[in-house]
């Protein structure tokens, strides 16, 4: 039988509630070197823990860019957020996918923190609406194409500045559903990064094809490294749950057969990792938190800087934030309650 949640049961309940450039060339050359020295020195050092709870040094495009992908017989115009760490790179490529029936916009601290800290981060707007959502299957096969012109040499906005063999996925709530479907089919993700992912279906009569169940269906085809960071305050078995206990972060980490990190961030509601969790009525269908949703969203960027940097680029130090005395800091301060298995953050 489908599995019914409001985190795509939102399409019912929201249809029913809505029916500085005079500086001289000299002066300009040094700010580009002294930008470029400390980029340098942040990753020469390789036994210091940078702090990933701020933004990084590296200055960054963003864009808007649109591609066209095939959806059965139709093309679909496929707009996303570009944002470009300046330099040469090679720099690794993460893609953060938005929750149902939000935007990119709604995450967009969370590609500049990415940028900042070298990383190139595509945020798409995924298509689809409330009376006519694209299938999972669909979603997946959109971010996929996303990937394939990011590192297509032919594409010259990104034309040697990806680093080989490391792409993440990130995503909140279907977002995050999709980025864990995705790397269970697709062996050029190396990591993945759930922000409360939900693994439901639709509350409509569906083709199990088109939304194919990740956990624990799938966890088998997924043997990369990955987070699941999630909350529980809008759990619980009912279909009217945001992110419903048979579907949330924690069953993906309990049917997790590659190294695996669960966080849960105590207190929060499922939209506390919004930019903007006051986001209107979308926003208001699940019930707040105890939470400072400012503190929730900063711990979670922090933790997906880290987690990104210490598997894309090699920098196990990062690991810190995640299993070492820099979380240890977070759990004493009642923010996080965590656990890891299957060797995640030893030899990864």
């Amino acid at each position: 039988m489908p599995r019914f949640s409001l985190n795509e049961v939102l399409t019912v309940v929201i249809w029913i509630l809505l029916v500085g450039c005079s500086a001289d060339d000299s002066s300009s050359l040094q700010a580009d070197e002294d930008v470029e020295s400390e980029q340098s020195e942040l990753f020469e050092d390789g036994d210091a823990v940078p702090d990933v709870s701020q933004n990084g040094s590296f200055a960054f495009s963003q864009s808007r860019e649109v591609l066209e992908v095939e959806n059965g017989s139709e093309t679909l115009a496929l707009e996303f957020l570009l944002l470009l760490p300046e330099g040469d790179g090679p720099f690794p490529l993460v893609v953060f996918t938005h929750g149902f029936s939000l935007s990119p916009e709604m995450y967009t601290t969370y590609g500049e923190r990415l940028a900042s800290w070298g990383l190139v981060a595509i945020l798409p707007q995924m298509p689809g609406s409330l009376t006519e959502p694209e299938t999972h299957r669909e979603l997946a096969d959109h971010l996929a194409a996303l990937i394939d012109w990011a590192t297509d040499p032919a594409t010259e906005k990104l034309a040697g500045k990806l680093k080989e063999q490391s792409i993440g996925l990130a995503g909140h709530s279907m977002g995050g559903k999709i980025s864990f479907l995705l790397a269970s089919r697709d062996s050029r993700i190396q990591a993945v990064f759930g922000v409360d992912p939900v693994d439901s279906a639709p509350p409509i009569e569906y083709d199990a094809e088109d939304y194919p169940s990740v956990t624990p269906e799938r966890m088998a085809d997924i043997s990369v490294p990955f987070v699941a960071l999630g909350e529980t305050t809008n759990g619980g078995d009912s279909s009217a749950a945001c992110a419903p206990s048979a579907e949330n972060f924690e069953q993906i980490y309990a049917f997790a057969e590659s190294p695996a990190f669960r966080i849960e961030m105590l207190g929060a509601n499922h939209m506390s990792f919004l930019d903007d969790p006051d986001c209107g009525i979308l926003c208001a269908v699940c019930p707040t938190g105890t939470d400072d949703p400012a503190m929730t969203r900063a711990l979670t960027q922090k933790y997906m800087t880290a987690f990104f940097l210490a598997v894309l680029e090699n920098r196990s130090e990062c690991f810190d934030y995640l299993t070492g005395d820099r979380m240890e800091e977070d759990i004493e301060a009642g923010w996080v309650d965590v656990e890891t298995k299957n060797g995640f953050g030893t030899g990864l």
